[in-house]
């Protein structure tokens, strides 16, 4: 089985560096494209920006990747006011186009237990998410 790629830290670069030394916490570790893709929906839950690394694959987990940033970079757009009823309204689409995708992996590919868990729990944290654009 070959080695994992290295990933970064959520919304770094894997070589990224930041500073003389890297805290414990911030070594990158390679984590499945899954795993970074719960933890970024939850940043973006949390009003924290978040990027995926996994975006530069060229397939379906790649598109997932693309998308997600797209709507990271679309929620960082709010102004004072929140978004207006048709931003919601478009972002609510975007949101809603990955679950689909992720749908369509979850039942067209292999997936361990362990990554069927994750991406139950992605899909959790996309609703949350819908929610809130819901809801303004």
């Amino acid at each position: 089985m070959p080695p994992l790629p290295r990933r970064g830290i959520i919304g770094l670069p894997p070589h990224h560096s930041t500073g003389p030394e890297q805290r414990e916490s911030e070594i990158p570790v390679a984590v499945s494209w899954t795993t970074e893709l719960r933890r970024a929906f939850a940043a973006l839950r949390a009003g924290e920006p978040a990027r995926v690394a996994f975006a530069d694959r060229g397939d379906r987990v790649g598109e997932v990747g693309r998308e997600f940033n797209r709507l990271a970079d679309a929620l960082a757009q709010k102004g004072a006011d929140g978004f207006s009823r048709e931003q919601a309204h478009a972002l609510r689409n975007r949101l809603a186009g990955i679950l689909a995708v992720l749908h369509l992996l979850r039942v067209t590919t292999d997936v361990s237990p362990e990554e069927g868990e994750t991406l139950a729990r992605i899909v959790a944290e996309a609703k949350e998410l819908d929610t809130q654009l819901r809801t303004g």
